[in-house]
């Protein structure tokens, strides 16, 4: 008697399939990164910020016309503009922060997230201090003291502007939390997109840069990019269970490694693979081995 062939991407568990949708994320944000820092040098930052913002929104537009009502409909246009505002100072900090560090150094600094999540729960949600979360903390910071090379050449500013961004996403995720309790998230996203694209275009028209078309194309990737790799973790984190998931999402090191090696010629140092394993340690501690595990990341505009 014969037996129907298995399909193999139906046999696997939840969490396997999570881990896929997850893997694929960190591979286009990564590959949305790599855009990033190649256009730097050419084109202003705020530039860049702003093609993201309005081509997510292009990418939306399939979602928005299918539900027009539910797209617009808001209910604290506040918290909105709140979370436009830091949306935007995140952005700017994590794309200078590509355009000018190692792509995987940059990378290292966007995982300190987790660690600014302890201290916001201690002052905005009046959670209670606990000492094994502040030690995990600490060693996470001390990653970062690590990577600083004065050799390097780039200075203390790069880094404390990426912690800086870092620090912003891990805010943004206690507004959207508090945002998705009324809101529906397909309205989040499409506010988002078009408060931080009309914030941002009056800076990035005093300092435009005329692209060339293969700077255009690229500039125009950066939207389908950005709303593909989201779309992605929100089918990981549905079909999957975050503490079971949520390490792949270290992958991007790898990849930014990889592509930095590739594309940018960047060979990471002993004190730079030092500090981003401390980081790494601390972060998946407080994400994952807490008694009282923070909530799984929240997709945010992408934050990127």
């Amino acid at each position: 008697m014969k037996t129907k062939a298995r399909i193999p991407l139906l046999s696997l568990t939840p969490n396997q399939r999570g881990a896929l949708w997850l893997l694929g994320t960190s591979a286009v944000f990564t590959l949305m990164n790599a855009v990033i820092k190649y256009l730097g040098p050419a084109i202003p930052t705020s530039q860049v910020v702003l093609f993201r913002s309005a081509f997510g929104l292009v990418a939306l537009l399939p979602f928005i016309l299918s539900d027009p009502r539910g797209a617009l409909a808001i209910s604290r246009p506040g918290l909105h503009l709140f979370r436009a505002v830091l949306g935007l100072i995140a952005m700017s900090a994590n794309f200078w922060t590509v355009a000018v560090l190692p792509l995987a150094t940059a990378t290292s600094l966007f995982f300190t997230k987790p660690l600014f999540m302890p201290i916001l729960a201690v002052f905005l949600l009046k959670e209670r201090f606990r000492w094994r979360r502040g030690l995990a903390t600490a060693g996470g910071f001390l990653g970062v003291l690590v990577m600083l090379d004065p050799d390097s050449g780039t200075g203390p500013w790069p880094i404390a502007i990426g912690l800086a961004g870092a620090a912003c996403v891990a805010l943004i995720m206690v507004v959207i939390k508090k945002l998705t309790a009324t809101e529906r998230p397909l309205a989040v996203l499409v506010w988002f997109s078009v408060l931080s694209s009309i914030g941002i275009a009056p800076l990035a028209a005093w300092v435009w840069v005329t692209p060339s078309l293969d700077q255009l194309l690229l500039l125009m990737s950066l939207g389908g990019l950005g709303s593909w790799g989201q779309y992605m973790m929100i089918r990981a984190y549905r079909v999957g269970e975050a503490q079971a998931i949520t390490p792949v999402d270290y992958t991007q090191l790898l990849f930014a490694g990889v592509l930095g090696m590739v594309l940018f010629g960047e060979l990471p140092g002993l004190r730079m693979l030092l500090g981003i394993a401390i980081i790494v340690g601390a972060t998946l501690y407080i994400t994952l081995c807490e008694e009282k595990p923070l909530p799984p990341p929240t997709v945010s505009g992408d934050l990127l």
